[in-house]
Protein backbone atom coordinates (compact mmCIF):
# COMPACT_ATOMS: atom_id res chain seq x y z
CA UNK A 1 0.00 0.00 0.00
CA UNK A 2 1.20 3.57 -0.91
CA UNK A 3 0.47 4.51 2.28
CA UNK A 4 3.28 3.05 4.31
CA UNK A 5 6.34 4.87 2.65
CA UNK A 6 8.30 7.34 4.92
CA UNK A 7 8.24 11.00 4.07
CA UNK A 8 11.70 12.96 4.53
CA UNK A 9 10.68 16.99 3.69
CA UNK A 10 13.88 19.00 3.13
CA UNK A 11 13.85 22.62 3.90
CA UNK A 12 16.87 24.70 3.11
CA UNK A 13 16.68 28.12 4.20
CA UNK A 14 17.25 30.83 1.56
CA UNK A 15 18.05 28.91 -0.73
CA UNK A 16 17.59 30.39 -4.50
CA UNK A 17 17.42 28.17 -7.23
CA UNK A 18 19.30 29.61 -9.68
CA UNK A 19 22.65 28.97 -7.69
CA UNK A 20 22.17 25.15 -8.14
CA UNK A 21 23.68 23.05 -11.09
CA UNK A 22 21.02 21.23 -12.18
CA UNK A 23 18.89 24.72 -12.68
CA UNK A 24 21.55 25.66 -14.64
CA UNK A 25 24.00 27.60 -12.39
CA UNK A 26 28.01 28.72 -13.56
CA UNK A 27 29.17 26.71 -10.27
CA UNK A 28 29.69 23.10 -9.60
CA UNK A 29 27.50 23.83 -6.34
CA UNK A 30 25.46 21.17 -5.86
CA UNK A 31 26.56 17.64 -7.47
CA UNK A 32 24.66 15.73 -4.59
CA UNK A 33 21.46 17.69 -4.92
CA UNK A 34 21.26 17.49 -8.73
CA UNK A 35 21.91 13.45 -8.58
CA UNK A 36 18.80 13.58 -6.75
CA UNK A 37 17.34 16.34 -8.95
CA UNK A 38 18.28 13.17 -11.24
CA UNK A 39 15.65 10.41 -9.64
CA UNK A 40 13.08 12.79 -9.00
CA UNK A 41 10.29 15.31 -10.49
CA UNK A 42 12.14 18.35 -10.44
CA UNK A 43 10.41 21.69 -10.87
CA UNK A 44 12.05 24.74 -13.03
CA UNK A 45 9.59 27.41 -11.46
CA UNK A 46 8.41 26.43 -8.16
CA UNK A 47 7.20 30.11 -6.59
CA UNK A 48 7.44 30.41 -2.76
CA UNK A 49 4.49 32.29 -0.73
CA UNK A 50 6.51 34.77 0.79
CA UNK A 51 9.75 35.99 0.46
CA UNK A 52 10.54 35.39 4.23
CA UNK A 53 11.01 32.31 6.47
CA UNK A 54 7.73 31.92 9.06
CA UNK A 55 4.79 32.80 6.32
CA UNK A 56 6.95 30.91 3.53
CA UNK A 57 7.35 27.77 5.58
CA UNK A 58 3.84 28.11 7.01
CA UNK A 59 2.22 27.74 3.64
CA UNK A 60 4.75 24.61 2.65
CA UNK A 61 2.98 23.23 5.84
CA UNK A 62 -0.41 24.24 5.63
CA UNK A 63 -1.02 24.32 2.05
CA UNK A 64 -2.55 27.89 2.51
CA UNK A 65 -1.65 31.44 1.32
CA UNK A 66 -0.15 33.62 4.18
CA UNK A 67 -3.74 35.79 4.76
CA UNK A 68 -5.39 32.35 5.14
CA UNK A 69 -3.05 30.41 7.64
CA UNK A 70 -2.22 33.83 9.22
CA UNK A 71 1.32 33.91 9.69
CA UNK A 72 1.46 37.25 7.46
CA UNK A 73 5.35 37.97 8.56
CA UNK A 74 8.25 37.37 10.83
CA UNK A 75 9.22 37.55 14.07
CA UNK A 76 9.58 41.24 15.23
CA UNK A 77 12.91 42.08 16.74
CA UNK A 78 10.97 43.26 20.14
CA UNK A 79 9.29 39.47 19.62
CA UNK A 80 5.96 40.48 17.79
CA UNK A 81 4.72 37.07 15.95
CA UNK A 82 1.68 36.35 13.88
CA UNK A 83 -0.28 32.69 14.84
CA UNK A 84 -1.35 29.72 12.62
CA UNK A 85 -5.12 30.66 12.86
CA UNK A 86 -7.13 27.27 14.77
CA UNK A 87 -8.77 25.81 11.84
CA UNK A 88 -5.56 25.07 9.88
CA UNK A 89 -4.29 21.83 9.41
CA UNK A 90 -1.25 20.96 9.07
CA UNK A 91 0.90 18.33 7.17
CA UNK A 92 2.60 17.15 10.46
CA UNK A 93 -1.08 16.86 12.24
CA UNK A 94 -2.56 14.50 9.14
CA UNK A 95 0.55 12.24 9.07
CA UNK A 96 0.76 11.71 12.52
CA UNK A 97 -3.30 11.53 12.25
CA UNK A 98 -2.44 9.13 9.67
CA UNK A 99 0.08 7.19 12.38
CA UNK A 100 3.29 8.26 11.31
CA UNK A 101 5.53 8.91 13.75
CA UNK A 102 6.97 12.49 13.38
CA UNK A 103 9.92 15.19 13.77
CA UNK A 104 10.97 17.83 13.44
CA UNK A 105 15.00 19.48 13.33
CA UNK A 106 15.13 23.13 12.57
CA UNK A 107 17.72 25.75 13.98
CA UNK A 108 15.54 28.11 16.10
CA UNK A 109 14.57 31.84 14.79
CA UNK A 110 11.63 32.36 12.78
CA UNK A 111 10.21 28.95 13.25
CA UNK A 112 9.10 29.03 16.77
CA UNK A 113 6.97 26.62 18.52
CA UNK A 114 4.61 29.00 19.55
CA UNK A 115 3.48 30.12 15.82
CA UNK A 116 2.23 26.85 15.05
CA UNK A 117 5.15 25.15 13.81
CA UNK A 118 5.35 22.68 16.55
CA UNK A 119 1.99 21.34 15.30
CA UNK A 120 1.48 17.54 15.00
CA UNK A 121 4.87 16.78 15.86
CA UNK A 122 6.44 14.59 18.52
CA UNK A 123 8.96 15.83 18.65
CA UNK A 124 10.42 19.84 17.55
CA UNK A 125 13.56 20.44 17.91
CA UNK A 126 15.07 23.87 17.71
CA UNK A 127 18.45 23.37 18.54
CA UNK A 128 20.89 23.97 15.56
CA UNK A 129 23.99 21.56 15.17
CA UNK A 130 26.59 21.63 12.72
CA UNK A 131 26.20 19.17 9.37
CA UNK A 132 29.97 18.29 9.47
CA UNK A 133 29.32 15.20 11.05
CA UNK A 134 26.49 13.88 9.99
CA UNK A 135 26.46 10.81 11.47
CA UNK A 136 25.77 12.52 15.02
CA UNK A 137 22.80 15.03 13.71
CA UNK A 138 20.10 13.70 15.34
CA UNK A 139 17.60 13.72 12.63
CA UNK A 140 20.16 10.59 11.77
CA UNK A 141 19.46 9.47 15.20
CA UNK A 142 16.03 10.27 14.89
CA UNK A 143 15.39 7.86 11.79
CA UNK A 144 17.65 5.33 12.95
CA UNK A 145 15.02 4.92 15.77
CA UNK A 146 12.39 4.73 13.78
CA UNK A 147 13.39 2.02 10.94
CA UNK A 148 10.65 0.12 11.66
CA UNK A 149 8.30 2.63 11.68
CA UNK A 150 6.00 4.94 9.54
CA UNK A 151 7.40 8.18 9.81
CA UNK A 152 7.64 11.90 8.68
CA UNK A 153 10.56 14.07 9.44
CA UNK A 154 11.27 17.55 8.68
CA UNK A 155 14.75 18.88 8.40
CA UNK A 156 15.48 22.41 8.03
CA UNK A 157 19.04 24.54 8.03
CA UNK A 158 20.33 27.81 8.07
CA UNK A 159 23.40 27.28 6.89
CA UNK A 160 22.73 29.14 3.45
CA UNK A 161 21.78 32.35 5.20
CA UNK A 162 23.42 35.15 5.61
CA UNK A 163 26.22 35.80 7.37
CA UNK A 164 27.59 33.08 4.63
CA UNK A 165 30.50 31.62 7.28
CA UNK A 166 30.14 27.65 6.53
CA UNK A 167 33.33 26.35 8.06
CA UNK A 168 36.68 25.13 6.46
CA UNK A 169 37.01 23.34 3.85
CA UNK A 170 34.31 25.39 2.00
CA UNK A 171 34.91 29.04 3.17
CA UNK A 172 37.10 29.96 0.65
CA UNK A 173 36.16 27.76 -2.17
CA UNK A 174 35.03 29.77 -4.88
CA UNK A 175 37.41 33.09 -3.89
CA UNK A 176 40.25 31.84 -2.34
CA UNK A 177 42.33 35.52 -3.03
CA UNK A 178 39.96 37.15 -1.14
CA UNK A 179 41.16 40.17 0.95
CA UNK A 180 38.37 42.63 2.27
CA UNK A 181 36.45 43.89 4.81
CA UNK A 182 33.89 40.64 5.12
CA UNK A 183 34.47 38.26 8.43
CA UNK A 184 36.03 34.82 7.53
CA UNK A 185 34.64 33.42 10.82
CA UNK A 186 32.02 33.85 13.35
CA UNK A 187 34.97 35.02 15.40
CA UNK A 188 35.69 37.92 13.43
CA UNK A 189 32.44 38.89 12.75
CA UNK A 190 31.69 39.00 16.77
CA UNK A 191 34.56 41.58 16.99
CA UNK A 192 33.13 43.98 14.27
CA UNK A 193 31.65 47.04 15.86
CA UNK A 194 28.43 46.61 13.81
CA UNK A 195 25.99 43.77 12.40
CA UNK A 196 26.60 41.61 9.19
CA UNK A 197 23.29 43.29 8.00
CA UNK A 198 24.50 47.00 7.98
CA UNK A 199 27.57 45.58 7.06
CA UNK A 200 26.38 44.56 4.08
CA UNK A 201 24.28 47.32 3.04
CA UNK A 202 27.71 49.59 3.68
CA UNK A 203 29.78 47.37 1.15
CA UNK A 204 26.87 47.11 -1.36
CA UNK A 205 28.13 49.23 -3.63
CA UNK A 206 31.74 47.59 -3.99
CA UNK A 207 30.92 44.64 -6.69
CA UNK A 208 34.27 43.19 -5.74
CA UNK A 209 32.82 42.39 -2.46
CA UNK A 210 29.27 41.58 -3.41
CA UNK A 211 30.83 39.28 -5.68
CA UNK A 212 32.45 37.77 -2.29
CA UNK A 213 29.49 38.04 -0.42
CA UNK A 214 28.25 35.54 -3.86
CA UNK A 215 30.87 33.26 -3.36
CA UNK A 216 30.79 32.98 0.56
CA UNK A 217 26.75 32.10 -0.48
CA UNK A 218 27.66 29.42 -3.31
CA UNK A 219 29.94 27.97 -0.43
CA UNK A 220 27.66 27.66 2.04
CA UNK A 221 25.19 25.44 -0.69
CA UNK A 222 28.38 23.38 -1.29
CA UNK A 223 28.21 22.80 2.17
CA UNK A 224 25.18 22.07 2.79
CA UNK A 225 24.86 19.47 -0.01
CA UNK A 226 27.71 17.33 1.25
CA UNK A 227 25.39 16.63 4.29
CA UNK A 228 22.56 16.28 1.21
CA UNK A 229 24.84 13.63 -0.11
CA UNK A 230 25.73 11.67 3.60
CA UNK A 231 21.92 12.00 4.06
CA UNK A 232 21.21 10.11 0.78
CA UNK A 233 23.89 7.17 1.13
CA UNK A 234 22.58 6.62 4.84
CA UNK A 235 19.02 6.44 3.59
CA UNK A 236 20.03 4.02 0.79
CA UNK A 237 22.58 2.12 3.12
CA UNK A 238 19.97 1.61 5.69
CA UNK A 239 17.15 0.41 2.64
CA UNK A 240 15.25 3.37 3.24
CA UNK A 241 15.65 5.13 0.44
CA UNK A 242 12.85 2.94 -1.87
CA UNK A 243 10.38 3.51 0.95
CA UNK A 244 10.53 7.17 1.14
CA UNK A 245 9.02 10.17 0.09
CA UNK A 246 11.54 12.77 -0.14
CA UNK A 247 11.10 16.32 -1.04
CA UNK A 248 13.74 18.96 -1.52
CA UNK A 249 12.99 23.16 -1.31
CA UNK A 250 13.44 26.26 0.34
CA UNK A 251 11.57 28.98 1.65
CA UNK A 252 12.84 31.97 -0.43
CA UNK A 253 16.06 32.98 -2.50
CA UNK A 254 18.49 36.03 -2.13
CA UNK A 255 19.51 38.45 -3.65
CA UNK A 256 22.84 40.00 -4.72
CA UNK A 257 22.05 43.68 -6.08
CA UNK A 258 20.06 42.56 -9.15
CA UNK A 259 17.39 44.78 -7.78
CA UNK A 260 19.70 47.06 -5.83
CA UNK A 261 19.59 45.74 -2.19
CA UNK A 262 21.18 41.82 -0.42
CA UNK A 263 19.19 39.68 1.62
CA UNK A 264 15.50 38.65 0.55
CA UNK A 265 12.48 41.36 1.21
CA UNK A 266 11.26 41.88 -2.51
CA UNK A 267 9.17 40.05 -4.59
CA UNK A 268 10.94 39.45 -7.57
CA UNK A 269 12.18 36.04 -8.90
CA UNK A 270 15.82 35.89 -7.43
CA UNK A 271 13.70 35.75 -4.31
CA UNK A 272 10.60 33.94 -4.65
CA UNK A 273 11.85 31.23 -7.52
CA UNK A 274 12.60 27.96 -5.10
CA UNK A 275 13.81 24.64 -5.61
CA UNK A 276 11.55 21.82 -5.34
CA UNK A 277 12.34 18.38 -6.12
CA UNK A 278 10.31 15.23 -5.28
CA UNK A 279 11.55 11.51 -5.04
CA UNK A 280 9.12 8.85 -5.07
CA UNK A 281 10.17 4.89 -3.86
CA UNK A 282 11.26 3.34 -6.72
CA UNK A 283 11.34 6.72 -8.59
CA UNK A 284 7.53 5.86 -9.97
CA UNK A 285 7.80 9.31 -11.27
CA UNK A 286 10.61 11.51 -12.32
CA UNK A 287 10.90 14.55 -15.02
CA UNK A 288 11.29 17.80 -15.80
CA UNK A 289 8.52 20.29 -15.81
CA UNK A 290 8.96 24.68 -16.54
CA UNK A 291 5.58 24.99 -15.61
CA UNK A 292 4.25 27.15 -12.98
CA UNK A 293 4.20 25.44 -9.67
CA UNK A 294 4.13 26.78 -6.10
CA UNK A 295 5.19 26.25 -2.38
CA UNK A 296 1.69 24.86 -1.36
CA UNK A 297 1.26 22.42 -3.77
CA UNK A 298 3.70 20.26 -1.42
CA UNK A 299 1.47 18.69 1.01
CA UNK A 300 -1.80 17.33 -1.43
CA UNK A 301 0.93 16.02 -3.79
CA UNK A 302 2.89 13.96 -1.01
CA UNK A 303 -0.60 13.43 0.59
CA UNK A 304 -1.53 12.12 -3.02
CA UNK A 305 0.93 9.62 -3.51
CA UNK A 306 0.77 8.55 0.30
CA UNK A 307 -3.53 8.29 -0.49
CA UNK A 308 -4.22 10.20 2.20
CA UNK A 309 -7.18 12.15 2.22
CA UNK A 310 -6.24 15.73 1.24
CA UNK A 311 -8.42 18.57 3.69
CA UNK A 312 -10.70 20.71 1.45
CA UNK A 313 -9.18 23.55 3.31
CA UNK A 314 -5.96 23.16 1.29
CA UNK A 315 -5.52 25.70 -1.35
CA UNK A 316 -3.08 24.19 -3.44
CA UNK A 317 -2.93 21.31 -5.88
CA UNK A 318 -1.45 17.66 -6.40
CA UNK A 319 1.91 17.83 -8.83
CA UNK A 320 1.96 14.00 -9.58
CA UNK A 321 0.88 14.54 -13.43
CA UNK A 322 2.55 17.81 -13.91
CA UNK A 323 5.20 15.92 -15.88
CA UNK A 324 2.91 15.06 -17.90
CA UNK A 325 0.60 17.73 -18.48
CA UNK A 326 -0.05 21.71 -17.78
CA UNK A 327 -1.63 22.08 -14.53
CA UNK A 328 -2.70 26.43 -15.32
CA UNK A 329 -1.21 27.60 -12.28
CA UNK A 330 -0.40 30.90 -11.01
CA UNK A 331 1.21 31.67 -7.79
CA UNK A 332 0.60 34.15 -5.58
CA UNK A 333 2.66 35.43 -2.76
CA UNK A 334 2.25 37.78 0.63
CA UNK A 335 4.36 39.39 3.07
CA UNK A 336 2.28 41.48 5.85
CA UNK A 337 -0.14 43.49 3.27
CA UNK A 338 1.93 43.57 0.26
CA UNK A 339 1.36 40.51 -2.83
CA UNK A 340 2.62 39.61 -5.64
CA UNK A 341 1.94 36.98 -8.71
CA UNK A 342 3.85 35.24 -10.93
CA UNK A 343 2.24 33.59 -13.73
CA UNK A 344 4.21 32.30 -16.76
CA UNK A 345 4.35 35.96 -18.52
CA UNK A 346 4.04 38.68 -16.09
CA UNK A 347 4.44 39.48 -12.57
CA UNK A 348 2.40 41.84 -10.89
CA UNK A 349 3.76 42.99 -7.18
CA UNK A 350 1.66 45.32 -5.31
CA UNK A 351 3.10 47.46 -2.23
CA UNK A 352 0.37 48.00 0.23
CA UNK A 353 0.34 50.88 3.25
CA UNK A 354 3.95 51.50 4.64
CA UNK A 355 6.26 50.66 1.19
CA UNK A 356 9.28 52.10 0.87
CA UNK A 357 9.45 55.67 -0.80
CA UNK A 358 10.99 54.84 -3.69
CA UNK A 359 8.83 52.21 -4.62
CA UNK A 360 5.75 52.95 -6.82
CA UNK A 361 2.47 51.37 -5.63
CA UNK A 362 2.36 48.67 -8.25
CA UNK A 363 5.29 46.96 -10.60
CA UNK A 364 4.09 44.74 -13.82
CA UNK A 365 6.60 42.60 -15.90
CA UNK A 366 6.55 41.06 -18.72
CA UNK A 367 8.83 38.29 -17.39
CA UNK A 368 8.62 36.27 -20.76
CA UNK A 369 10.74 39.40 -22.50
CA UNK A 370 12.16 40.79 -19.52
CA UNK A 371 12.80 37.71 -17.24
CA UNK A 372 15.54 39.79 -15.27
CA UNK A 373 12.10 42.08 -14.23
CA UNK A 374 14.13 45.50 -14.86
CA UNK A 375 11.68 47.84 -16.77
CA UNK A 376 8.30 48.53 -14.86
CA UNK A 377 5.07 48.46 -17.40
CA UNK A 378 2.65 49.03 -14.84
CA UNK A 379 2.31 53.05 -15.94
CA UNK A 380 1.53 51.85 -19.78
CA UNK A 381 -0.72 48.90 -19.04
CA UNK A 382 -3.12 49.92 -16.52
CA UNK A 383 -5.53 47.64 -17.69
CA UNK A 384 -3.14 44.88 -17.45
CA UNK A 385 -2.49 45.86 -14.04
CA UNK A 386 -6.20 45.75 -13.20
CA UNK A 387 -6.31 42.21 -14.71
CA UNK A 388 -3.76 40.90 -12.74
CA UNK A 389 -4.93 42.18 -9.58
CA UNK A 390 -8.19 40.64 -10.21
CA UNK A 391 -6.78 37.15 -11.49
CA UNK A 392 -4.54 37.44 -7.60
CA UNK A 393 -7.44 38.00 -5.51
CA UNK A 394 -9.64 35.35 -7.34
CA UNK A 395 -6.34 32.85 -7.07
CA UNK A 396 -6.52 33.72 -2.94
CA UNK A 397 -10.20 33.23 -2.89
CA UNK A 398 -11.37 30.49 -4.70
CA UNK A 399 -11.73 27.84 -2.16
CA UNK A 400 -14.06 30.49 -0.90
CA UNK A 401 -12.67 30.31 2.31
CA UNK A 402 -13.33 32.62 4.95
CA UNK A 403 -10.32 35.22 5.86
CA UNK A 404 -9.64 34.24 9.60
CA UNK A 405 -8.80 36.77 12.50
CA UNK A 406 -5.08 37.08 12.47
CA UNK A 407 -3.71 35.97 16.27
CA UNK A 408 -0.64 38.49 16.65
CA UNK A 409 1.15 37.96 20.49
CA UNK A 410 4.74 38.45 21.85
CA UNK A 411 6.97 35.67 22.36
CA UNK A 412 7.77 36.85 26.23
CA UNK A 413 11.81 36.40 27.67
CA UNK A 414 14.36 38.66 26.94
CA UNK A 415 16.60 36.04 26.17
CA UNK A 416 14.35 34.91 23.36
CA UNK A 417 13.52 38.82 22.09
CA UNK A 418 17.79 38.66 21.97
CA UNK A 419 18.26 35.85 19.50
CA UNK A 420 15.72 37.24 17.11
CA UNK A 421 17.23 40.52 16.96
CA UNK A 422 20.73 38.28 16.34
CA UNK A 423 19.04 36.63 13.68
CA UNK A 424 17.68 39.44 11.81
CA UNK A 425 20.82 41.90 12.26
Amino acid sequence: MTGQYNLVLIGIDTLRADHLSCYGYHRNTSPNIDKLAQESMLFKNCFSQSQRTAPAFMSIMSSLYPTFHGVMANISQKGRAWQIQRKAKTLAEIMKDAGYATAAFTEDAMLFPEIGFSKGFDIYSTTPHPLSRPENHPLVKWILSKQSDRFFVFFHTYAPHSPYLPPEPYIDMYDKNYNGAIPRSFEELSKLNTTFYNLMKKLKSDEKEVERLKALYDSSINYVDSFIGWLITFLKAKKLMEKTVVVFTSDHGEEFMEHGGLYHKKFYDEILRVPLMIRLPKSEKSGVTEQIVRSIDIAPTVLDFLQIKIPDMFQGESLLEACEKNLGLIAPAEYAYSSALRTSHYKYIFHAAGKSKNAPETELYNVALDPEEKENMSDVSPQLVERLHFELNEELTKKNLPRPPHTIFYIAGKKTVQRIKNFIN
